[in-house]
């Protein structure tokens, strides 16, 4: 979760991950691999597969204007680590 350090910087040290059994985890960021999939960014963020979806169609039809943001490769959706990073430190500006 981001928290500030005594000097007033922003830190992502780890992202709450829910588990449906055994509810909620603490992964290390660094632990996350560079792209994840939209079920597990949606984890990350705490929101529903659905809300996922939507928001990384949302992105491509937007052209990256709002949404989550997401890369193609072939028929399978990415979303990129980085990305997650920027929407910790800054909510609305994932580019």
């Amino acid at each position: 979760m981001p928290h500030t350090t005594p000097a007033g910087e922003v830190q992502v040290d780890s992202w709450p991950l829910r588990d449906p059994i055994e509810g909620m985890s603490q992964v290390p960021l660094a632990e996350l691999l560079e792209f994840l999939t939209v079920e597990e960014a949606a984890r990350v963020l705490r929101i529903g597969r659905t809300s996922a979806y939507l928001l990384a169609q949302q992105w491509r039809d937007t052209g990256g204007e709002s949404g989550l943001p997401v890369q193609a490769l072939g028929r399978l959706l990415r979303v990129p680590r980085s990305a997650l990073e920027r929407m910790a430190v800054s909510p609305g500006d994932a580019r």
